[in-house]
C-alpha cells in the first residue's frame, strides 16, 4: 500500500467510526433543516465522503457538536444551491416565453409549433435523462419534486439535469441561429 492509500484508509476508518456512532443525530440534523426526505441521504453521502478527505482535527473538543455544526452548514449550502437552481430556470423559463410568444392566434399556432420542435431538438440532442427533465418542468409544467417522483431519481438531480441540459439547448440553438430565425 502507498502512503497515499494508507492515509486515505485510516480517513476512511475515522470516518466509518464517526459516522456510525453518530448516524441518528445526523439523520435528524439533516432533516431538520432540509425537511425534504428525500435530500437527506445526498447530504449524508456528501458528508460521509467530506470527513475522508478532510478529517476532523484531533484538537476538537466536542465531536458532537463539531459534526451537527458541519453538517448543518453543508444542508444549508446545498439548500441555498437548489433555490438559486430553481429560481434561475423559472426565471430563464419566464425570460423565454415572455421575449418569443405573442398572445394573438396566429402566433399561438407557430409557438404550438416551434414547441414542438424545440422539444424534438431537446431529445435529439441533450442525454435522456436530460431531455426527459426538461419535458417533465417545461412541456408537462410540473414542478422539481414531481419531476424526481416520476423519474425516480432526487430533486437535486432533477435541477442538476434541467440546468445542464438548458445550458447545452442554449449553446446548440446560438450555434444553430438560422434554424431558429426560420421558425420565428
Amino acid at each position: 500500500m502507498t502512503q497515499k492509500n494508507i492515509y486515505r484508509y485510516n480517513n476512511m476508518q475515522s470516518a466509518n467510526t464517526l459516522f456510525f456512532q453518530y448516524k441518528e443525530q445526523l439523520r435528524y440534523t439533516a432533516l431538520k433543516y432540509t425537511k425534504d426526505k428525500t435530500l437527506v441521504d445526498d447530504i449524508l453521502q456528501d458528508f460521509y465522503i467530506s470527513l475522508i478527505n478532510k478529517p476532523i482535527s484531533k484538537n476538537i473538543s466536542n465531536t458532537k457538536s463539531y459534526l451537527s455544526r458541519a453538517l448543518r452548514n453543508d444542508a444549508l449550502d446545498l439548500i441555498s444551491k437548489n433555490n438559486s437552481y430553481h429560481a434561475r430556470n423559472i426565471n430563464y423559463g419566464k425570460k423565454t416565453i415572455n421575449q418569443n410568444w405573442k398572445l394573438n392566434h396566429e402566433a399561438e399556432i407557430i409557438s404550438t409549433e416551434t414547441s414542438k420542435y424545440i422539444f424534438e431538438i431537446i431529445e435529439k440532442i441533450l442525454p435522456p435523462h436530460e431531455a426527459e427533465a426538461i419535458k417533465q418542468r417545461y412541456q408537462f409544467e410540473l414542478n422539481v419534486k414531481e419531476t424526481a417522483a416520476r423519474m425516480s431519481v432526487s430533486p437535486r438531480s432533477v435541477s442538476h439535469y434541467v440546468s445542464v441540459g438548458l445550458k447545452k439547448l442554449r449553446k446548440y440553438l446560438e450555434e444553430n441561429q438560422k434554424i431558429l430565425n426560420n421558425l420565428i
